[in-house]
């Protein structure tokens, strides 16, 4: 996750998201049709503990 954090805070600048958790949100989405797994999940999984808040501490 935090390698997510990291791209997400380098994209924020050129996003239209309007926070680093939208831009953390659409780098997992990007990762699903690449099969690409997040902290061992599926980025649906992500997306939904993001939404749930589970990682806030690290979009500060």
């Amino acid at each position: 996750m935090d390698s997510v954090v990291k791209v997400a805070k380098t994209k924020l600048e050129t996003s239209y998201a309007t926070s680093l958790k939208s831009v953390a949100k659409t780098i997992v989405g990007t990762c699903l049709p690449l099969g690409i797994k997040v902290e061992g999940k599926t980025p649906k999984e992500i997306t939904s503990e993001i939404n749930e808040g589970k990682w806030d501490e690290k979009f500060q």
